[in-house]
């Protein structure tokens, strides 16, 4: 921490300007995506939904709830004789109400995706504590998010090491790349604590488990996401050689003590 503390000017400057091209890039969920298809149905989820008579599914009795949940079902078409072909498999989504047990309402289980939520980065004022890494805001206008701390001393500190593995001039894609991992992980965090629902209340997971304190502490691993920083930075291509890192560090150190 006390290294981030003590940052060089030009080292900080670097990463405001990363943090001030992020928005535009975190706009593009495309991540979202791709871990839903990469993680298929380790991340669904079996939840009691509202039931129609036709529905063939074992029904059973429950209550209904206020809120609602999409049930996602695949179908598949073929066509007969020579002139039709076979259509491919088609999703048909379906909203019902969600529901608990004890009740007369007629629900059924039904499997239904976790949902990736979406990040963006903010600065320190919108956390109970400017040092905390991350916050989950479920109604954010712009829908459920995770939300990152730019200013955190927490994030500074693995910027600043990937930094100086590199040459300057990739200095501000540094920072994106280690931002963007971070608004990713800590979305799959909340994704796949939904699984929690099936064992406490959803006000329960939300207060207890994705707290500030229990985001910032999930998120100050160093094995996955390290491992995962390495792998979109080898993009970047060579690191510094080892005489580099020593004369860089060496220039950094002369750098804080000159006189100001």
């Amino acid at each position: 921490m006390k290294f981030a503390e003590s940052l060089p000017a030009s080292i900080l400057e670097a990463i405001r300007r990363a943090r001030s091209g992020i928005a535009g890039y975190l706009d593009d969920e495309t991540y979202r995506k791709r871990l839903q298809d990469k993680f298929g149905n380790r991340w669904n989820m079996k939840v009691l939904v509202q039931a129609s008579r036709d529905d063939h599914k074992k029904k059973e009795t429950g209550k209904l709830t206020e809120e609602s949940r999409k049930i996602y079902e695949r179908s598949n078409y073929q066509g007969t004789g020579r002139l039709h072909k076979r259509r491919k498999a088609v999703k048909v989504v379906q909203l019902r109400f969600q529901a608990i047990p004890g009740g007369e309402d007629l629900v059924l289980e039904a499997k239904t995706p976790v949902d990736v939520p979406r990040f963006r980065m903010a600065h320190s004022d919108e956390f109970d504590q400017p040092w905390h890494f991350a916050a989950w805001v479920p109604n954010d206008p712009e829908g459920p998010t995770v939300i990152i701390n730019i200013d955190s001393p927490i994030l500074e500190e693995v910027i600043t090491y990937h930094q100086t593995e590199y040459p300057d001039i990739y200095a501000e894609e540094v920072a994106k790349i280690v931002c963007r991992v971070f608004g990713e992980v800590a979305a799959c965090k909340i994704a796949h604590s939904q699984k929690l629902t099936r064992l406490i209340t959803e006000e329960e997971v939300n207060r207890d488990y994705r707290n500030e304190q229990a985001l910032t502490l999930g998120l100050m691993g160093l094995i996955a996401e390290d491992s995962l920083i390495g792998q979109r930075l080898s993009s970047l291509g060579i690191r510094r050689t080892e005489p580099q890192l020593l004369q860089s560090t060496a220039e950094r150190t002369r750098a804080l003590k000159r006189p100001a």
